[in-house]
């Protein structure tokens, strides 16, 4: 009965610490999903960046070419 009472009375909830590491993990895995979330937010703007320099370099070529066309009539 003593044990129960010392265990209880003045040493750490293991309840509690259980409890604080889970919260923990949590913090941790929400972080790292938002680092991945920014990273793919990241990858999604560097993919349109580069598909509107493939549209611009494909009109510049038409440009370049319809005026090839247009000097050789």
């Amino acid at each position: 009965m003593s044990d129960l009472a010392v265990s209880g009375a003045g040493g750490a909830d293991p309840y509690a610490a259980a409890l604080a590491d889970m919260k923990t993990q949590q913090a941790n895995s929400l972080r790292s999903q938002a680092e991945m979330t920014k990273m793919n937010a990241d990858f999604t703007a560097q993919s349109d960046i580069i598909a509107m320099q493939s549209a611009m370099k494909d009109k510049m070529h038409n440009m370049i070419a319809q005026q090839i066309r247009s000097l050789s009539q």
